[in-house]
C-alpha cells in the first residue's frame, strides 16, 4: 500500500532528477565570453601604450649628412643642438650653434601648447602669429604649426611653416620634415634628422 508519505517523497525525488540548473549563459557562451575578457586584458596595455603621446624631450645633435642639402641649418660650418623640454600640456624647442673659434649662440625657446587649440599673437598688427599644435591619431608624430600673417607694401601676405616630429623605434633618431609656403618661394620641403645626445 502506498502512502501519502511515500508518494510525496517519490514527487520530489522525480523533481530534483528532473531540474535543470537555472544558468544564464551556456558552457559555450561563457567559453566565448571568458576567451574575450582574457584578450581584452592582455591587449589593454599595448593600446594604453599606443594612446600615450610620445616625448620628445632630450638634446638632439643635428646630422647635416642626413639632412636635407642648402637649407640654412645645412651650410652652417659648425655643430647645431636642438634642445627640448616637453609636458603633459607644453612643448618648447631651442636651437643651440656652436661654432669653433665663435661664442655659442641659441635662439629664442619656440613654445607651443598640445591642446591643438589656436593660439594667435596680435601684439603686432602688422605682423600676426598663429600658432598651434596636432597628434597624429596613434600619438606618435606631432606637428608644430606657424602662420605669420604681416603687410608688405600695404598688401597682406601669410607665410606659413610647419614641423612634423617623428621619432624611431629605439628613441634615438629624431625626424622632423619641414613643410613652408609663402608667395616668393612656393611650397618648401625638408627632413632633418637629429640623434639623441
Amino acid at each position: 500500500m502506498i502512502t501519502l508519505d511515500s508518494r510525496i517523497s517519490c514527487i520530489i525525488n522525480k523533481s530534483v532528477l528532473t531540474m535543470r540548473p537555472n544558468r544564464l549563459f551556456s558552457p559555450g557562451q561563457l567559453a566565448i565570453i571568458s576567451a574575450s575578457l582574457i584578450s581584452m586584458f592582455l591587449l589593454f596595455p599595448t593600446t594604453l601604450k599606443a594612446q600615450t603621446p610620445i616625448n620628445f624631450s632630450g638634446k638632439w645633435a643635428y646630422d647635416k649628412a642626413k639632412s636635407s642639402p642648402g637649407t640654412d641649418d645645412a651650410k652652417y660650418p659648425g655643430t647645431i643642438v636642438r634642445q627640448i623640454a616637453q609636458t603633459a600640456s607644453t612643448i618648447a624647442y631651442r636651437d643651440i650653434y656652436t661654432q669653433k673659434g665663435s661664442n655659442d649662440w641659441s635662439t629664442l625657446d619656440e613654445v607651443f601648447n598640445l591642446d591643438g587649440k589656436e593660439e594667435i599673437d596680435k601684439r603686432d598688427p602688422k605682423n600676426i602669429i598663429t600658432k598651434f599644435s596636432i597628434w597624429s591619431q596613434d600619438n606618435k608624430s606631432l606637428t608644430l604649426s606657424r602662420k605669420l600673417t604681416y603687410i608688405e607694401e600695404g598688401v597682406s601676405k601669410e607665410f606659413l611653416y610647419a614641423e612634423t616630429y617623428k621619432l624611431s623605434d629605439d628613441g634615438k633618431t629624431l625626424t622632423i620634415e619641414g613643410y613652408s609656403k609663402d608667395a616668393i618661394r612656393g611650397e618648401i620641403k625638408t627632413i632633418d634628422i637629429y640623434h639623441k645626445k
